[in-house]
Parts: structure tokens; sequence; C-alpha cells
């Protein structure tokens, strides 16, 4: 490495690789990567439409483009210098999920708005129902009490 580039500090790396290489805000592509691994991490502050799409968003990816990408990867019979080398197959699936993503992102799918206003709504009225106060069902108040059969 060269001395100006040793001396970089690693936002200075990163804001530099993400300029050559037209690649998104580095925060962005950790959050995006770790979605595709399953670990993403709740934000008790985010607004609860934000997590509906966002959740609408990955079930869309993963339940409906993965599997049509996956199929056309699987149909690919490219001959033996032009098809994918066993690097390729191997981190086919992370490839797939993340271009589901993206895709999913960048296209708006209705279904996505659908199913994100869906979650909203059900989001709402479990917290109008946890908000209520709880009462006994009709059924188990005209039974009696413990201290009643006692």
């Amino acid at each position: 490495m060269t001395p100006a580039i040793a001396s970089a500090t690693q936002d200075d790396r990163s804001a530099l690789d993400g300029v050559l290489f037209n690649r998104p805000d580095n925060d962005q592509s950790r959050a995006d990567f770790a979605s595709v691994l399953g670990k993403t991490q709740n934000d008790p502050n985010e607004d609860p439409a934000a997590k509906a799409r966002r959740t609408a968003e990955n079930f869309v990816s993963i339940a409906l483009v993965q599997p049509l990408l996956k199929q056309l990867r699987d149909s690919d019979h490219t001959p033996a210098p032009f098809g994918p080398s066993d690097g390729e197959k191997q981190f086919r699936g992370l490839m797939d999920a993340e271009l589901a993503q993206r895709v999913v992102r960048a296209a708006h799918f209705p279904l996505v708005e659908r199913i994100a206003g869906d979650l909203a709504k059900r989001a709402a009225n479990a917290a109008a129902s946890s908000n209520a106060p709880r009462t006994a069902p009709a059924a188990l108040a005209s039974h009696p009490t413990l201290s009643e059969l006692a």
C-alpha cells in the first residue's frame, strides 16, 4: 500500500470504494447483507408503516422473486468454458437473495403495497386491542370461583 492509502481512514477508503465501483452506501450494503443472512436488527424507533413495508418486501422477495431466479439459474446449461464456475455455483443463493431484494425495492410491486397495508392494519388492530381493558369471557364469568366453592 502506498503511504497515502495506508494513512486514509476506513471511512475514506469505503467512500472511495463506493465512488470508484459505483457501490451503494456502506451502511445500506451491510444492512442488506445482514437481511439476506436473516440477521436483521429490529429498531424500536422504526415507524410501523416502514417496518410493515420492509417486512412485505422481504416476504415478496423470498416467496416470489427468489424462487424464480433459482429456477432460471437451474435451467442454465451453458457448456464448460462459459458456464458458471464452482465459486459462482456456491454463492449463487446469496446472489439470488440480494438480487431479489433489489428487484422488489426498485420495481415497487403492487403486491408489496397490498401486503404492507394489511400488515399495518393488523399492527394497528393489535395495538388497539392490547390497550383495551381485558375482561373475562362470558362463559368464564358464569362459573363459580374457587373461593365460592370452598
